[in-house]
């Protein structure tokens, strides 16, 4: 499990990363107005994606047994959307204890889509691909034995 939860938190940072570097872009281009007129700073935005990326990527790591069926895969696809969605709105609105009925329909809408979009039929194929190539890998062949 371990390793599973290594994994994840290693995809929620690469994740991060390149959110990070779109968002520097941004920064560099037009200023700190973009995040002044939703009243935040480029550093909290940051901050935002690796501690999303992290949480998210230790959770789909720690769950990731149960992504070997597409409902599970759903459920653990929505669990970490929420968690990335979370901290997309408190960015924008603060505190969710501040958030309007707007802000909380937009996080479970966007945790919907999302984690149904990134369990779908295609992601979920490649990552059963994925999991019976490494279980290959690790198991001797008949003519090894």
């Amino acid at each position: 499990m371990i390793a599973n939860v290594r994994w994840g938190v290693l995809w929620g940072l690469r994740i991060a990363i390149g959110f990070s570097v779109f968002v520097i872009a941004e920064y560099l281009l037009l200023g700190a107005t973009p995040f002044t007129n939703i009243g935040t700073s480029l550093h909290v935005v940051i901050a935002i994606y690796f501690s999303g990326g992290v949480t998210a990527g230790a959770i789909v790591g720690a769950l990731r047994r149960f992504t070997r069926t597409r409902p599970g895969a759903a459920a653990v696809g929505i669990l970490a959307a929420f968690v990335v969605g979370t901290g997309i709105i408190w960015t924008k609105s603060g505190s969710p204890n501040h958030w309007t009925r707007i802000d909380w329909i937009t996080v479970i809408g966007f945790s919907l889509i999302y984690g149904i979009m990134f369990s779908s039929e295609e992601t979920w194929n490649s990552q059963c691909q994925s999991s019976a190539r490494m279980r290959a890998n690790r198991q001797p062949h008949a003519w090894h034995a």
